[in-house]
């Protein structure tokens, strides 16, 4: 089960109908953007159906109270890095091990379902316009699958010989099962343009 974090970018679009003062439901469509370590990243797209409560706060302002549950799917990218240990004796630098992961065989397409919430206010600017602000948080979960692939490749260096020896270690290679889950949230701000 791989968990990623990251601070993201979330540009999304509504389309719905406000029912009275109180209610408001709508259509959702986000991008999201990162959600990446050093060996994944899963940019994702979310459809969604939400609700909102509106009750008025004072003059122009409205509270916020959101909920939203829909359907995800994103690419999940694996990534090749390299990481260097060097190795010191009594100060002296004796060798270098470097391990190459490729996870990129690790790469799939994934599916699964997304639910969120938000909470915040709203102001009316005029009978179309509003101005909204708020808190949101979210968790997409993604059905998972199997790949097999190439893991890492190893080199060690040994800088006590002359010339240095280099020791290539055969590649690891082995079967993962990838099962992506997010948990994404933050401050939003949006405009509202109302028909």
């Amino acid at each position: 089960k791989f968990k990623g974090s990251d601070v993201v970018f979330n540009p999304s679009i509504k389309l719905g109908y406000v029912i009275n003062e109180l209610n408001r439901v709508y259509g959702l469509y986000s991008y999201n953007t990162a959600n990446s370590t050093n060996a994944f990243s899963m940019p994702f797209h979310k459809f969604a159906l939400a609700y909102e409560l509106t009750p008025q706060i004072y003059g122009n302002f409205r509270g916020v109270l959101g909920f939203n549950v829909g359907y995800a799917t994103g690419k999940y990218k694996g990534k090749k890095y390299s990481e260097t240990n060097r190795e010191v004796n009594n100060g002296v630098a004796t060798g270098t091990d470097t391990t190459t992961f490729n996870y990129q065989d690790f790469s799939t397409q994934n599916n699964g379902f997304v639910y969120g919430a938000k909470i915040g206010a709203l102001y009316e600017i005029d009978s179309n316009s509003e101005i909204e602000f708020g808190f949101k948080a979210e968790q997409a979960r993604f059905k998972g699958k199997t790949q097999k692939g190439l893991v890492a490749e190893n080199k060690e260096v040994d800088l006590t010989t002359t010339p240095a020896t280099t020791t290539e270690n055969p590649p690891e290679v082995f079967t993962a099962r990838n099962k992506p889950r997010f948990t994404n949230y933050g401050v939003y701000i949006g405009y509202n343009y109302k028909f």
